[in-house]
């Protein structure tokens, strides 16, 4: 048992020393879980004069292995984990990592390095948005980038991907990445290779399986399609911040808002219950410890519904059997 243990750790420890040829991570703040609390995150809206560094490293504490694997990932990420995962890669291929260890993780072997991202320039998203204009109303100063927004530049200027930058592909995605960084102009500028728009299950891993072979990928900018819920795998590994499990896809359905990503994807999609909704509550629960679990929809009273209108009898449904796996814990609807 000993020496089978040891030769696990050997052979994890001379891959991290390779490199992992696909490195996930994102902006330290949005890889924080922020001690537990979703809401606390938000602080990250914060400009850079309040949270010098040393008190957001304590503040935005990301947990992880000595390898720097992570413990609890943002949702988004771990959803791109599990469909190169389930496309055939391995966790030998694929890594989540730490955004402070990425020394450990990107070596010569690092092919792709995907940053997900929540508001990479700052000042763009509602967050950062109303905290800047409740700062200027309270006439208190507002200096340099909201830290959401340094530490993605911490990030994607790191000194291992610098070191690396000649092998390795960037690739940026989340809600924000194409109204911010494609509209602004700032690809080119940051060394972004290719900003990657929407869902990531249909079309992701093919452009990952071209970027690994090192074939020529004519656009800078991918777009997604929107993707079948037969096709999205549910999350493996590591358990999702906030214990946030996604019950449905494609917006709100309402007013077709151009900055929204979710929206633009399509007709709202309600994923099942049984056989993807309750594994990830239970991978939450039982990897993650979570004692609190956020069913996250942009509108949670359309789940089953076909249309529009609502149908009840569904989201009571999936209240009632979500409440029987979190219960005796407090379920949080969001």
């Amino acid at each position: 048992m000993k020496k089978g243990f040891y030769l696990l750790q050997v052979c994890s420890r001379s891959v991290s020393f390779g490199g992992y040829p696909i490195v996930l991570t994102g902006e330290i703040a949005t890889m924080s879980d922020t001690h537990g609390s979703s809401v606390v995150g938000f602080a990250s809206a914060i400009p850079e004069n309040y949270f010098r560094d040393w008190i957001a490293r304590r503040f935005f504490r990301v947990k992880s292995d000595r390898n720097g694997r992570v413990f609890r990932a943002p949702y988004g990420l771990a959803k791109v984990e599990a469909a190169l995962l389930a496309h055939g890669y391995t966790r030998n291929d694929v890594i989540i990592a730490d955004p402070y260890k990425l020394d450990k993780v990107i070596g010569p072997n690092t092919r792709i390095i995907g940053i997900y991202a929540m508001d990479p320039l700052g000042g763009l998203s509602y967050g950062s948005g109303i905290l800047y204009w409740i700062l200027k109303l309270a006439d208190l100063p507002y200096r340099g980038l909201p830290y959401i927004a340094k530490s993605f530049f911490q990030v994607i200027n790191h000194p291992a991907i610098k070191k690396h930058r000649n092998h390795v592909k960037i690739v940026v995605g989340g809600p924000p990445a194409g109204w911010q960084i494609i509209d602004t102009g700032k690809q080119g500028e940051l060394g972004i290779d290719i900003v990657y728009e929407g869902e990531f299950e249909e079309d992701g891993p093919q452009l990952f399986d071209k970027l690994m072979k090192g074939e020529f990928v004519p656009n800078r900018v991918v777009a997604h399609r929107p993707v079948p819920v037969d096709m999205v795998p549910t999350i493996v590994t590591p358990p999702s911040i906030g214990g946030m499990v996604e019950v449905t896809r494609g917006g709100c359905g309402r007013g077709g808002c151009q900055f929204c990503t979710p929206t633009l994807s399509g007709m709202i999609r309600s994923f099942p219950f049984e056989g993807h909704i309750d594994k990830e509550i239970k991978l939450n629960i039982e990897v993650g410890g979570f004692k609190e679990i956020t069913l996250h929809s942009e509108e949670f009273f359309r789940y089953g519904a076909k249309g529009i209108e609502p149908n009840p009898d569904k989201v009571l449904d999936l209240t009632k059997k979500a409440y029987k796996l979190v219960k005796p814990t407090e379920m949080i609807m969001k």
